[in-house]
């Protein structure tokens, strides 16, 4: 017998959609990343179904997250100085910039996984590499929520 699931990607707009009424939906895949509001309760309950998983996109931001500073800067992007900042708290603890986008929404009980975009095999390499790290300690956590604009607003890197 054929068994298959079916998925949909959507943007955050459309968590009250009909779409997610589906039930026969398995898979959600929404853009989430560090910076992200966190999903409210009646968002997290209309996208988690006992079977469906929420798998998260867009985690490091189209790459702005991730990258050089000086080029964020250099387009003169509004998330320039966002980024900026990320890297100082990213040196402060020890962890990378990558490690902290994929531990902190991996760390959200709610998504089953994440879909990355990849610039060549040894960046795949470096994000898997991060999947072993230890997840963020709670005082990781704090200080990197007391230290920048965590959930405050949701920087769209095709606008930003």
């Amino acid at each position: 017998q054929f068994s298959a699931e079916i998925g949909v990607s959507i943007y955050r707009n459309q968590t009250q959609s009909k779409i997610l009424d589906i039930e026969s939906l398995d898979v959600v895949q929404l853009p989430l990343n560090l910076f992200s509001p966190e999903l409210s309760e009646q968002e997290r309950d209309r996208l988690q179904l006992p079977k469906r998983k929420v798998i998260a996109r867009s985690i490091f931001g189209q790459g702005w997250l991730i990258g050089p500073v000086a080029a964020a800067e250099a387009k003169g992007l509004p998330l320039a100085g966002i980024v900026a900042a990320f890297e100082r708290v990213a040196l402060e603890i020890g962890r990378s910039r990558l490690e902290i986008c994929l531990k902190s929404i991996l760390g959200r009980p709610y998504v089953a996984g994440v879909v990355v975009g990849v610039r060549s095999t040894a960046h795949l390499i470096e994000i898997a590499s991060a999947l072993e790290a230890p997840p963020l300690t709670r005082a990781e956590g704090l200080f990197i929520e007391d230290s920048l604009p965590i959930g405050q607003f949701d920087p769209d890197p095709r606008t930003s």
